[in-house]
């Protein structure tokens, strides 16, 4: 309802009321959003595949991200139980 009355000012090209908005979003970000989930469902489905018939030793849902080094700080026996 507000946005039939207010816009942002940097905001000015977009359509006033919210069906117009919807297709008009739907066209531009949401394919946007759908390239890159689709560009991340293919880089990790080799991964995935390679959990799921045993080719690899990697846990389910350990990805060896890591960039903080959160895991270093506890001893490897309290490590091993939240595994």
């Amino acid at each position: 309802f507000v946005q039939e009355f207010y816009t942002f000012p940097f905001y000015a090209g977009a359509p006033k009321l919210p069906t117009v908005a919807h297709d008009y979003f739907a066209k531009t970000a949401l394919s946007q959003v759908a390239l890159f989930v689709a560009i991340w469902e293919i880089l990790t489905t080799p991964a995935i595949i390679q959990m799921l018939t045993g080719e690899s030793d990697r846990m389910p849902g350990d990805y060896g991200f890591d960039p903080l080094k959160l895991s270093g700080n506890f001893n490897p026996d309290k490590v091993k139980r939240f595994q």
